[in-house]
């Protein structure tokens, strides 16, 4: 708590005379260039930061696929013990925090877009594998789910760095706030669909999320394939 109040005290001064140095406006927007207003108008009309957001959408579903899907199609499909899906999610964890800042360097030379392209790529066919499973003889399963969560790991490590680069890329300086609370809106609406999705999916066929996760990044590879894809990789 007192950390906290100390906090809410500098960030509470800091403003205040942020406020104080900038000189009085008597009008909305007056005193600004024509080109640095549009606040969240700017950001929902921009096409290729429209495009990276509903990207993000799908990313995120990816990401939550370890916290919401994975233990239950384990134990319900796969027939596996509960324990393996947190043990699986634990190695996720640390091979992300050791492995992101190498698996960066070997990519920062290439361009974001292609870079992201392969991420989508790489994603799709890890739910592909993950999808096999529920078709291999016991002895193959456990296996054959380390090496889906392989390939899984591959792409966050892959897509993590570039497409955060790509979001700050796309915002104007002067409307980054209102471009990265849109951006961070899509992380929240994807988080909060995610159960009720996949459980909604789930229960329709057990196939049917990998099948919608490989087509959405496969849907992806080729998007950013296009003209659309070349204006982001122009950044």
């Amino acid at each position: 708590v007192l950390f906290r109040s100390v906090a809410a005290t500098l960030v509470f001064r800091w403003r205040r005379r942020e406020a104080m140095d900038r000189p009085a406006l008597v009008k909305r927007g007056e005193g600004a260039p024509a080109h640095q207003r549009g606040g969240y108008r700017a950001a929902l009309t921009d096409r290729p930061f429209l495009l990276l957001t509903g990207m993000n959408v799908l990313f995120v579903l990816c990401m939550m696929v370890l916290d919401v899907l994975l233990a239950v199609y384990l134990v319900r499909v796969v027939h596996e013990p509960v324990w393996l899906s947190g043990f699986l999610f634990a190695a996720n964890t640390v091979a992300v925090a050791v492995c992101q800042t190498a698996v960066w360097g070997a990519f920062a030379s290439r361009r974001p877009v292609r870079v992201l392209q392969l991420s989508a790529a790489v994603w799709g066919a890890s739910f592909l594998l993950l999808w096999l499973l529920s078709a291999l003889p016991t002895s193959f399963a456990i296996p054959g789910v380390f090496v889906a969560i392989a390939v899984y790991t591959i792409a966050e490590l892959i897509q993590g760095p570039v497409f955060n680069g790509l979001v700050v890329a796309t915002a104007p300086e002067h409307l980054r706030g209102r471009y990265m609370a849109v951006y961070q809106l899509s992380w929240a609406l994807a988080q909060a669909a995610a159960p009720g999705l996949f459980g909604w999916l789930f229960s329709t066929n057990h196939a049917l999320p990998w099948i919608v996760l490989a087509s959405g990044c496969a849907g992806c590879v080729l998007i950013l394939a296009t003209r659309l894809g070349s204006m982001i990789g122009s950044l």
